[in-house]
Protein backbone atom coordinates (compact mmCIF):
# COMPACT_ATOMS: atom_id res chain seq x y z
CA UNK A 1 0.00 0.00 0.00
CA UNK A 2 1.04 3.57 -0.66
CA UNK A 3 -0.31 6.96 0.36
CA UNK A 4 -1.79 9.19 -2.31
CA UNK A 5 -2.15 12.93 -1.63
CA UNK A 6 -4.90 14.69 -3.57
CA UNK A 7 -5.82 18.37 -3.29
CA UNK A 8 -9.32 19.74 -3.88
CA UNK A 9 -9.67 23.44 -4.66
CA UNK A 10 -12.79 25.07 -6.14
CA UNK A 11 -14.11 21.76 -7.43
CA UNK A 12 -10.86 20.65 -9.09
CA UNK A 13 -8.77 17.76 -7.78
CA UNK A 14 -5.03 17.69 -8.44
CA UNK A 15 -1.96 15.82 -7.25
CA UNK A 16 -0.14 19.08 -6.49
CA UNK A 17 -1.19 21.76 -4.04
CA UNK A 18 -2.36 24.96 -5.76
CA UNK A 19 0.06 27.84 -5.37
CA UNK A 20 -0.57 30.03 -2.37
CA UNK A 21 2.06 32.04 -0.54
CA UNK A 22 2.79 30.51 2.88
CA UNK A 23 2.69 33.93 4.55
CA UNK A 24 -1.05 34.07 3.79
CA UNK A 25 -1.77 30.71 5.49
CA UNK A 26 -4.08 30.85 8.51
CA UNK A 27 -4.98 28.14 11.01
CA UNK A 28 -8.73 28.27 10.54
CA UNK A 29 -10.84 30.18 8.06
CA UNK A 30 -14.02 29.80 10.10
CA UNK A 31 -13.29 32.59 12.57
CA UNK A 32 -12.57 35.09 9.82
CA UNK A 33 -15.25 34.16 7.29
CA UNK A 34 -18.06 33.91 9.84
CA UNK A 35 -17.64 37.58 10.67
CA UNK A 36 -17.02 38.60 7.06
CA UNK A 37 -13.65 40.11 7.94
CA UNK A 38 -11.49 38.32 5.39
CA UNK A 39 -12.08 36.36 2.24
CA UNK A 40 -10.36 33.02 2.51
CA UNK A 41 -9.76 30.05 0.23
CA UNK A 42 -9.85 26.46 1.44
CA UNK A 43 -7.79 23.64 -0.01
CA UNK A 44 -8.67 20.14 1.18
CA UNK A 45 -5.85 17.61 1.15
CA UNK A 46 -6.98 13.98 1.03
CA UNK A 47 -4.53 11.29 2.14
CA UNK A 48 -5.73 8.03 0.64
CA UNK A 49 -4.22 4.56 0.96
CA UNK A 50 -4.13 2.82 -2.42
CA UNK A 51 -2.49 -0.34 -3.75
CA UNK A 52 1.07 -0.18 -5.01
CA UNK A 53 -0.14 -0.79 -8.56
CA UNK A 54 -2.63 2.12 -8.50
CA UNK A 55 -1.99 4.68 -11.25
CA UNK A 56 -4.00 7.90 -11.12
CA UNK A 57 -3.40 8.49 -14.83
CA UNK A 58 -5.68 5.54 -15.57
CA UNK A 59 -8.62 7.06 -13.66
CA UNK A 60 -11.37 9.31 -14.94
CA UNK A 61 -12.11 12.61 -13.23
CA UNK A 62 -15.35 11.34 -11.68
CA UNK A 63 -13.56 8.25 -10.33
CA UNK A 64 -10.97 10.43 -8.61
CA UNK A 65 -13.69 12.64 -7.14
CA UNK A 66 -15.56 9.59 -5.87
CA UNK A 67 -12.35 8.20 -4.40
CA UNK A 68 -11.95 11.39 -2.32
CA UNK A 69 -15.58 11.63 -1.25
CA UNK A 70 -15.94 7.99 -0.26
CA UNK A 71 -12.58 7.53 1.41
CA UNK A 72 -12.35 6.71 5.09
CA UNK A 73 -8.90 8.21 5.21
CA UNK A 74 -7.62 11.42 6.70
CA UNK A 75 -7.94 14.87 5.23
CA UNK A 76 -6.43 18.23 6.09
CA UNK A 77 -8.01 21.60 5.41
CA UNK A 78 -5.60 24.39 4.50
CA UNK A 79 -6.85 27.99 4.69
CA UNK A 80 -5.32 30.99 2.93
CA UNK A 81 -6.23 34.65 2.83
CA UNK A 82 -7.35 35.57 -0.68
CA UNK A 83 -5.67 38.84 -1.57
CA UNK A 84 -6.25 38.60 -5.33
CA UNK A 85 -10.06 38.64 -5.28
CA UNK A 86 -10.28 35.77 -7.83
CA UNK A 87 -8.13 37.53 -10.44
CA UNK A 88 -5.06 35.80 -11.77
CA UNK A 89 -1.78 37.68 -11.90
CA UNK A 90 0.46 37.32 -14.93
Amino acid sequence: MKSLHLFKFKGDITTKMPFFNEKYRINSGKAFTSKGILKTEKITEFIIEVSDTFNIKNCRRDEISELCENSDSDFIEHYFINIFDNYDLL
